[in-house]
């Protein structure tokens, strides 16, 4: 009989017979022809090894035991792509086996009916992975799942979230160890965040119980401001607060860092030239609560500012030598500090009315060779003051304090462009509009006008002394009598080492790094006013 008038029939087997039994090998066609068997026959029941072929293109392949598929096997879905390899219970997947999915990923360990339960491995195709114990295909007791950034938890489970106790360490090095709620941080935890940052209490929804929500400056009482002596130390002290406004608790490590800035007036591009144009797009104004905008301003830790100019100082010294020129019984000691007493009037004019010759034409031109070695001292002032770190950034303490300590407001540099644009400071401390004056002309000028003689080779004199006097003066000379009289030693003035008097603004900004759950403070500002100290008045000491 041929196959095809036997598939005419409903079922229908061909193969091994024994007792008018189907025994041995043979094919078995079904009534519903999406089914087909062939393998090992027992008795008339399919058992041994045997392979059940679906219309589909699917299959299962394996052991077979009284007619139920029962044991090893291996099973391909055509729909999905899917297949399995393992331990087979009436017909279902039952013990350990590795299934393979069409998207890449594998588990490998127990089922019962069909679903993963017990103890298992899933990778799935994005690199996650999960160890430990499954309930009816989700996650479900202790585990570890290892995620696609490197991230570890290890901990309870319940229906496939992270519920009950667990910890998570992750790549950025933050570390979380504590309860667990629909896949949250909720109940009683500690974080020590990547940055730096701790957290210990509550959580409720992944979020801590009280965040930090705001930073304030703390300021004396009843004033809106803060009040720094000119060229002093001084410190500024920041709160964290919460949402009710009270210092945060519980958090601490979080980072700061400070600035300073000063108002900037922008000029309008027709009056700008190229160079200024230039350095308005590279140097962004600060935008700040006042209603105008500011510039950076220096702002240093003064240790590393005394450290910086005692530095600067000695390498003036091994650049330029002490040197010494003779005028008339007078010597000057030209070093690199400042001095206001450079000249005697009444010596200069007794000089000029003797009709002595007072400076010849080569000591002339070696004050102006003194007035080059200044300027570049300054450069290398500007230059320094450049390369000085700002003050380190500072960590809230458990009780959501931040202090800023050993601050310095320095003198700016001659290019700072605020100052160029505001013009000059008077002797009150107050800004004159007009333009700037050099020292050595000013003090050209109050020279000549201290001169009465008629002569033109008079005058010329006077001219010469004056800038003379200008050029030991920027050099910061010192005087000392040809009798080895005591030498007059005088130390860097406040006008020099601090900031111009007036209102700088201070900003505290948030600088902590990773983002602490993706969220950053705003900036705190505070204005910050620069008073020059009152000058004591020197007794007069009587003349021997």
């Amino acid at each position: 009989m041929s196959i095809d008038a036997a598939s005419e029939r409903k079922n229908y087997y061909i193969g091994e017979t024994a007792s008018q039994l189907r025994h041995g090998f043979g094919v078995y066609f079904y009534s519903n022809k999406f089914f087909r068997y062939e393998g090992d026959w027992v008795k008339g029941k399919k058992h041994g090894h045997g392979k059940l072929m679906m219309a589909d293109g699917s299959y299962y392949e394996g052991e077979f035991k009284n007619g139920e598929i029962e044991g090893h096997g291996f099973r391909k879905w055509q729909s999905t792509g899917n297949t399995y390899s393992g331990e087979f219970s009436k017909g279902e997947m039952h013990g350990h086996g590795v299934m393979n999915y069409a998207d890449g990923s594998q588990y490998q360990g127990e089922f019962h009916n069909n679903q993963r339960h017990g103890t298992g491995i899933l990778r799935d195709r994005d690199g996650n992975e999960y160890e430990g114990a499954w309930y009816k295909n989700k996650k479900h007791g202790q585990g570890i799942q290892i995620y696609e950034n490197g991230d570890e938890y290890e901990g309870e489970w319940v229906e496939g979230c992270r519920h009950g106790h667990g910890d998570l360490n992750c790549t950025d090095g933050t570390f979380y160890e504590g309860q667990w709620r629909a896949d949250m941080f909720n109940g009683q935890g500690t974080m020590a965040h990547g940055s730096g940052l701790t957290y210990e209490g509550l959580w409720i929804n992944g979020r801590p119980e009280k965040e930090a929500c705001s930073i304030v400056v703390e300021l004396p009482e009843g004033q809106k401001y803060i009040e720094v002596l000119q060229g002093r130390k001084f410190c500024v002290n920041v709160w964290v607060l919460d949402s009710e406004n009270n210092p945060l608790t519980g958090e601490y490590g979080r980072e700061f860092q400070i600035s300073a800035g000063y108002r900037f007036s922008q000029k309008s591009s027709q009056s700008q030239s190229l160079l200024e144009l230039i350095e308005n797009i590279e140097t962004k104004p600060i935008s700040t609560p006042y209603g105008y905008d500011v510039l950076p301003y220096p702002l240093l830790d003064s240790q590393d500012f005394e450290e910086g100019e005692e530095a600067s100082g000695k390498r003036r010294q091994s650049q330029a030598p002490l040197t010494s020129k003779v005028f008339g019984e007078d010597t000057i000691h030209e070093t690199h500090e400042a001095d206001s007493d450079v000249l005697k009037p009444d010596d200069k004019d007794q000089d000029e009315a003797d009709g002595s010759s007072s400076i010849s034409e080569s000591k002339y031109a070696t004050s102006e060779t003194q007035l080059e070695l200044s300027a570049g001292a300054a450069e290398e002032v500007e230059t320094s003051l450049s390369q000085m770190q700002p003050p380190p950034p500072q960590r809230s303490s458990p009780d959501g304090l931040v202090e800023f300590t050993n601050l310095i407001l320095p003198a700016a540099p001659s290019s700072y462009r605020p100052f160029s644009l505001d013009g000059e400071i008077g002797p009150d401390g107050k800004v004159s509009s007009s333009a700037s004056v050099t020292p050595s002309s000013s003090s050209a000028s109050t020279r000549r006008g201290a001169g009465s003689s008629s002569s033109v080779r008079s005058e010329k004199r006077r001219s010469k002394g004056s800038r003379t006097a200008s050029a030991a003066s920027t050099s910061s000379t010192s005087i000392t009598d040809g009798k080895g009289g005591k030498a007059s030693k005088s130390k860097t003035s406040l006008e020099d080492r601090g900031a111009r008097p007036g209102d700088y603004v201070i900003i505290i900004q948030e600088a902590t790094q990773p983002l602490f759950l993706g969220s950053r403070l705003d900036p705190a500002f505070v204005i910050a006013k620069v008073i020059a100290p009152k000058k004591t008045a020197k007794k007069p000491q009587a003349k021997r």
